[in-house]
This record gives structure tokens, sequence and C-alpha cells, in this order.
């Protein structure tokens, strides 16, 4: 996996197909995590609002969809009229970045983000790192140095058997790459950008 850059029309990075497949994988599986709801019809909307809903069971949903209040009540009542909407949301960020990945459209076979969807993929690549955390039992919004060192203990053979260290290991090893990919698009965007100011100063 290489870093984004910048060329025509957006962005592209190289990404083996050994690494596509393992991309590939956890985006279809936060897909999956999600389970967005077909549209909901206005009698739909109006049912929920007497049907509260409970949190998500799962840690990677606990993540993707977490409290919209502290109140445990309006929360229930607030998941019940937003959450279809934000699944679905979710869901079409990351079946974007899931048709990509599945044949990619760049020079070379590379990954092409286009300029017009650079923030759909920066949230969707995010997305997928929630669900990955969430997973690793990480289940709040600590910065990165805490992520790693909970990441680390996560995967203490003393913590856990052999085969679920390697699993949290390689998961563990697919949060990183995914958090220096979404830099590496980042910064190319402020490159790019800095680019065309000086373009614009001559």
């Amino acid at each position: 996996m290489r870093a984004f850059r910048a060329v025509d029309g957006g962005y592209s990075a190289y990404v083996s197909p050994s690494e596509c497949a393992i991309l590939l994988q956890a985006v279809t599986e936060t897909i999956n995590a999600l389970d967005a709801p077909a549209t909901s019809s206005v009698f739909a909307l109006l049912a929920a609002e007497e049907e509260p809903r409970d949190r998500p069971v799962s840690l990677a949903l606990t993540r993707l969809l977490p409290p919209p209040s502290t109140n445990a009540e309006a929360a229930a009542q607030l998941r019940a009229l937003t959450e279809d909407d934000l699944r679905r949301t979710k869901t079409g960020r990351l079946q974007l970045i899931q048709k990509e990945l599945t044949t990619p459209r760049g020079a070379g076979g590379c990954v092409f983000v286009p300029e017009g969807e650079v923030w759909t993929w920066l949230c969707g690549i995010n997305d997928v790192r929630l669900a990955l955390s969430g997973t690793l039992g990480i289940l709040a919004d600590w910065d990165l140095d805490d992520i790693q060192v909970a990441a680390s203990s996560a995967i203490e053979p003393k913590k856990t058997d052999p085969s679920e260290a390697g699993v949290n290991e390689f998961i563990s090893g697919v949060f990183w790459a995914l958090a220096w990919w979404q830099d590496s698009l980042l910064n190319s965007m402020e490159l790019a950008g800095k680019c065309l100011y000086a373009e614009s100063d001559e």
C-alpha cells in the first residue's frame, strides 16, 4: 500500500491485490455490521416515535452508532428517529469505497478518489476504523496514543489465548494501516491546496 498522491481530477494510491482484499473485507464486514434497512416510509417514521430503540449490542456498532444523548430515555427515542438514516448514510459511503476497491479505476490499477468524493472516503475510512476499534474493545474517543496502548494490551498473550492474540494483532495492524492511509489522503489534499495557492500567486 502506498500513500495517496494528487493526480488529475483527484487522488490516487497503489494498493497490492492482497492488501486490497484485506481492505475490501474490512469494508464489507462494516457494511454487514451496519445492516442498513430499506428506506423508511412516512408511516414507519411515525411509528418509530412510539417505539424507543435499545442501544446496539455489538462492540463495533457501539462505536459506529454512539448514543445520541447522555440521557438513556432520550437516547432510545432519538435512536428510533435517526439510527436507520445514519446506518444508510454510512453504508452508502462504504459501498462507494467497496466498489472502487473491487475494481480500481486509477492508472495502473491504482485506487482513484475523485475530488468530489474525498470527504466521502475520509468519513468511510473513519467508519471502518471505528468498527475495528470496537472489535478490539476500544470504546472511548481516546487519542491515537491511548488507542495504541489499548490495542497493544489487547494482544498480550497473558490476556488472550494465542489464536485470539493473533487475530487482535491483525485487526490492530489493519486499523493502523487505515489510519496512515487516511492521513496520506489528507496530506495530499493539503499539499495540492498549497500548490494551487502557490500557482495563484504567480
